[in-house]
């Protein structure tokens, strides 16, 4: 571990030293590693067919062949994973736009020198990360294996995670009176491998009303300048659909950007798949114009967070409004940047590096 941080704190400084050769040797440097990552994370032949299929909608059929053949090279090339390529309709951009968005392997590679590594795998682990940010949550979490009548007791209804799970998914909510005695649930809960068990957060009424059956959290995506600056930049609206617990957009949800500097939202809803709406598909709550509350609540509590979190400098926190105030749901100090770019259908690297750099302060918000 202590190589890896001496490693990427070399390289991090090569490259925004400003000095041609030592910046040069690093860009070569994380190429290098990026290449590696990219041949080990290689997609399958079943994976690029599984994407393939849940993208049919969006693009001509009798060009399947030709479409997997093109996903393996953007993967190569450009670092787009093959739910981008749909996402962002590579299939018909040329290479100079392909290589302008920020793909996965590009927000590895800007997370890896903007972050510090242990710090950064800290947030990958969500009971690590509730310990460290506990003041911030609000509410209680234990592990699985932690779990006793006691819990149950304080929490009757509570939610169930994988420690380390991300996109929503395997996420469930536990209620003991389903059960024959609270000893049923805890011997089920303990049988099951590196979960956390949370209590339920009780949502604010006008975040309720988008879809009441998840928390619908914000996501805001935190970056820390070569200015030493503390920015928000494209946050997001995040909506649970149908009877979904969770407000992924890869489970279904519709996500909206928000105006970072007013909580305004400013886009329909979008999901993964390609689908746009207006209005929430369940509450017809027109996204546009729709007001985060307590937007100055929000910021003071990144603020905070990136004050506590001081090593790291780019990160997606994940926020829901309780009845207590903001609090947070997880952090994610490599997060994508897949919902700007999929609602705006443009490419947004170049954008981003020069709020890094500290030059363009009129697409972010400075804390």
């Amino acid at each position: 571990m202590k190589t890896g941080n001496q490693i990427r704190r070399i390289l991090s400084k090569w490259f925004f030293c400003g000095n041609p050769f030592l910046h040069r040797l690093s860009v070569l440097m994380i190429k290098s590693a990026c290449f590696t990552y990219k041949l080990g994370k290689y997609p399958s032949e079943q994976e690029i067919g599984q994407i393939i299929e849940r993208f049919a909608s969006t693009y001509p059929q009798d060009r399947k062949d030709e479409f997997s053949k093109d996903i393996k090279r953007c993967w190569m090339r450009y670092g787009l994973a093959p739910d981008e390529y749909f996402m962002y309709h590579i299939h018909e951009r040329d290479k100079k736009e392909r290589a302008a968005f920020i793909s996965d392997i590009d927000r590895l590679a800007i997370a890896s020198l903007l972050n510090e590594r242990t710090e950064a795998k800290l947030l990958v682990h969500k009971y690590q990360t509730y310990q460290k940010y506990k003041e911030f949550y609000q509410r209680e979490m234990i592990l699985g294996k932690q779990i006793d009548p006691s819990f149950i007791e304080r929490h009757p209804r509570f939610i169930v995670k994988e420690e380390n799970g991300k996109r929503g998914i395997n996420i469930a909510i536990e209620d003991v009176s389903a059960y024959a005695s609270k000893d049923e649930l805890i011997i089920k809960i303990k049988n099951k491998d590196n979960i956390v068990c949370e209590e339920l957060i009780e949502q604010n009424e006008i975040m309720k009303t988008l879809h009441p059956q998840s928390i619908n959290t914000i996501r805001v995506r935190a970056l820390r300048t070569m200015n030493g600056d503390v920015v928000i930049w494209n946050c997001t609206l995040r909506t649970g659909r149908g009877d979904s617990i969770v407000d992924n957009a890869y489970m279904g949800g519709p996500s909206a950007l928000i105006d970072s500097k007013n909580g305004i939202v400013i886009s329909n809803g979008h999901t993964e798949s390609g689908l746009v709406f207006e209005k929430h598909p369940d509450s017809q709550i027109v996204f546009k114009g729709f007001r985060i509350p307590e937007w100055n609540e929000l910021k003071q509590l990144v603020a905070a967070l990136m004050e506590k979190g001081n090593t790291l400098g780019y990160v997606g926190w994940d926020l829901a409004l309780s009845t207590k105030g903001w609090v947070v749901v997880e952090g994610n100090s490599f997060g994508q940047v897949v919902t700007p770019q999929l609602v705006l259908q443009k490419p947004l690297k170049e954008e981003l590096w020069n709020i890094i750099y500290g030059k363009d302060a009129d697409n972010c918000c400075r804390l």
